[in-house]
């Protein structure tokens, strides 16, 4: 990261936080997109399956919150806009804006290449990836929440009291959700904030290569009173992750540091 900022407390553009990414491998890149200063890149709501790496230039992260858009994070060389999704679903459409700061420049990723490659993978490192895919998506949402709320967002009080897992704790077992709900919750100044709200099919744990700053280190999980889950045993995708590609490794590891850049936004 270049530059540290409170984004809860003053969100003004000048302070936001700018997030670098890894190598960018130029194998992978089959086209280029220019954009001028202030061009919008994604707009939240709309369809769009591809993904690209910057080259060149920063970007602009930021989500609607009653017809507001909510500046949050910039992106630098060698981060990738998009979803992992993409390379997973048929539908997988834009949830949240990016704008360019000054001239961009974008390397169009072969998406064809990283689909193929992920139709390789298990069904239970694909659900892995969804799961992970759908917490980037709610920790963009729940900062952007934060920042027009001021304040900790109300959860569904009909919660058990006691999380499954504890912020603070070592433990590194992962589970999936067989039913109910769960909420990724980081306490912080004495109150508790959502991070994400997690379903049927997700995965509550630590997954040795997503370091997102959650659960366990950094975040607790609450679970609704119908909720159920299963061990998940981590070593049977430790192997495919070995085998990724390096592109495919790094949006991951980008990817994750967006998560963990918005989870650690909660904490002073």
């Amino acid at each position: 990261m270049e530059k540290k900022a409170d984004l809860i407390n003053n969100p003004d553009d000048d302070s936001l936080i700018v997030l670098k990414g890894s190598f960018v491998d130029y194998m992978y890149v089959v086209d280029e997109d220019y954009f001028m200063d202030g061009e919008i890149i994604i707009k939240q709501g709309y369809y769009g399956s591809w993904v690209w790496v910057l080259l060149d230039g920063t970007v602009e992260v930021s989500y609607k919150v009653d017809n507001k858009d909510i500046s949050l994070f910039r992106l630098s060389k060698g981060s990738f806009i998009g979803r992992i999704a993409s390379f997973l679903l048929s539908d997988a459409g834009r949830r949240y804006n990016v704008k360019a700061i000054g001239d961009v420049q974008l390397g169009v990723v072969d998406s064809q290449q990283l689909s193929r490659e992920c139709s390789c993978l298990s069904k239970d490192f694909k659900n892995i990836l969804l799961s992970f895919d759908k917490r980037m998506v709610n920790s963009i949402k729940q900062t952007a929440m934060q920042v027009v709320c001021k304040k900790a967002v109300n959860i569904n009080s009909s919660l058990k009291d006691v999380p499954v897992i504890k912020q603070g704790e070592g433990n590194s077992d992962v589970y999936i959700i067989e039913n109910g709900h769960a909420y990724i919750k980081t306490s912080a100044m004495g109150k508790l904030y959502l991070l994400s709200e997690l379903s049927k099919g997700d995965f509550i744990g630590k997954i040795p290569f997503l370091e997102m700053g959650h659960e366990p280190e950094s975040a607790s999980v609450y679970v609704s009173c119908d909720f159920s889950k299963k061990p998940f045993i981590i070593d049977s995708i430790m192997d495919e992750y070995k085998k990724l590609s390096v592109t495919l490794k790094n949006i991951l590891k980008n990817f994750s540091d967006i998560v963990k850049l918005n989870a650690d936004l909660f904490i002073k």
